[in-house]
């Protein structure tokens, strides 16, 4: 895992930067202040650019964003026992059977069927 893969060694020989990002408030919408649509890692990067680079230019920007190894996840409910009838019987969300893969017609969330 990322935390086992951070030896003393490794992190000393290494030149890209590890960065986890946890946001909170999703459930009442990404664009709270310090939710994942909102500037604080975008932010963030940026002054890591500039205390490393001397700058945070759109190429420079880009060239970390390009590589990028990005894991979004995310809660499900999973079915209630009072309100199975809110779910299609093939596709109710159950503990502990695996992941599930959720869709907004607003494209709000980063994974879809076709990309997972």
């Amino acid at each position: 895992g990322l935390l086992s893969s951070a030896t003393d060694q490794s992190v000393k020989n290494d030149k890209r930067i590890r960065v986890v990002a946890l946001f909170d408030n999703e459930e009442i919408g990404s664009r709270s202040a310090y939710g994942a649509d909102s500037n604080l890692l975008g932010e963030a990067l940026r002054r890591i650019s500039i205390a490393l680079n001397g700058n945070a230019s759109e190429e420079t920007i880009g060239l970390g964003m390009r590589n990028t190894f990005l894991i979004s996840a995310d809660m499900a409910h999973a079915v209630h026992p009072n309100y199975p009838s809110k779910h299609e019987s093939n596709h109710a969300p159950e503990f502990h059977k695996g992941p599930v893969i959720k869709y907004n017609a607003n494209q709000r969330y980063a994974t879809t069927a076709a990309t997972a």
